[in-house]
């Protein structure tokens, strides 16, 4: 069993601070450091931490959070990053060292999953990964577009997407998108963009705002929209 203690749900850096109206129900162990982590719920009910270790994916069911179970572990290249998010019954991984973007089919869990690796466009590595409300994935920070966001259609096959645009103006660290309008954190360049991407093979910059220090590291809009 991997020994490095990781904060289910919350990652090891909350431990030190005070939660207020949060309650520890267990830990999970790893003998690797943790990157990242995203929940999932399954039609039977069950839900589900998808875990980014340096060596692979792991995935534990914390239906009962007092006692986690992993049930499945996908191995893939060592990397210090991980990013995972998840549409519909799919989850999609994406690291800094090569292989692609991992896709994980979790609508067998318990059981074994289904995997595959999404390498169009030459894509190797990423830094992040977004998916809108529309089934759209955005792979930013890649090897690919000048590190800028790759545009995939995840709705008609999830297990191999389709390319439908890409954004290269500059480099994204992270980004954010909501109906037609995509915000982008330019980290490199100390900026944030706002970009129509109502056409997704031909984005069109609205506006861009440095940020304080000029780094901007990540981003994401409030729910009534009025600030980001």
């Amino acid at each position: 069993m991997r020994l490095r203690q990781l904060l289910l749900l919350s990652c090891l850096p909350l431990v030190s601070v005070a939660q207020e109206n949060m309650t520890l129900q267990s830990w999970y162990s790893y003998d690797e450091r943790a990157a990242d982590v995203w929940g999932w719920e399954s039609e039977d009910g069950h839900f589900y931490a998808i875990i980014g270790i340096f060596d692979g994916t792991s995935i534990v069911d914390i239906t009962d959070p007092s006692s986690p179970i992993e049930v499945a572990f996908v191995g893939g290249p060592e990397s210090i990053w991980r990013d995972i998010k998840t549409w519909n019954d799919h989850a999609y991984v994406v690291n800094e060292t090569g292989g692609g973007m991992l896709i994980i089919d979790l609508s067998d869990l318990p059981g074994v999953p289904d995997t595959t690796s999404y390498t169009g466009d030459s894509l190797a590595t990423a830094h992040n990964i977004f998916i809108d409300e529309h089934g759209i994935a955005y792979v930013i920070g890649s090897n690919r577009h000048n590190g800028g966001a790759l545009f995939l259609d995840l709705n008609s096959d999830p297990m191999a997407p389709e390319q439908i645009g890409y954004y290269d103006v500059n480099y994204c660290h992270d980004l954010y998108v909501r109906g037609d309008t995509m915000w982008t954190a330019e980290l490199y360049v100390g900026q944030f963009g706002v970009v129509d991407v109502s056409d997704k093979a031909s984005p069109v910059v609205l506006a861009t705002q440095t940020t304080p220090a000029f780094f901007t590291h990540n981003l994401w809009l409030s729910d009534d929209g009025d600030y980001l």
